[in-house]
């Protein structure tokens, strides 16, 4: 985990890119537009996640301070940071799929699913 604080306009956001770039990592970037909310924030969030976790893809997902909708967003990646989930994110199909991918994974090494 990183987190960069500097001035404006000192190249944190380009200096994120090179070292994705430099280390084969994904960026992951949510697009505000108008009506942009928690919703479309966790399903951003929940497809990132997704990512990392069933396609096995080291990911860098890059948010900025100008894309805070809602104090909410900051409190969900706090959560992911702190524990790696965000309570009541994922339907119970989604916890299907993921029941799926971890089940062949754990097969392959060996451990009970």
């Amino acid at each position: 985990n990183a987190l960069l604080l500097c001035v404006g306009g000192s190249g944190r956001q380009s200096l994120s890119r090179l070292a994705s770039f430099m280390s084969e990592y994904d960026i992951f970037q949510i697009d505000v537009v108008k009506g942009y909310g928690m919703t479309e924030f966790k399903d951003d969030l929940k497809t990132c996640l997704m990512k990392c976790g069933n396609e096995q893809k080291s990911t860098t997902f890059l948010f900025a301070d100008t894309q805070i909708v809602n104090e909410q967003m900051v409190e969900a990646i706090n959560n992911v940071l702190n524990s790696g989930d965000v309570p009541n994110l994922y339907k119970n199909e989604d916890m299907d799929s993921i029941m799926q991918a971890c089940r062949a994974a754990c097969q392959q090494a060996g451990i009970p699913p």
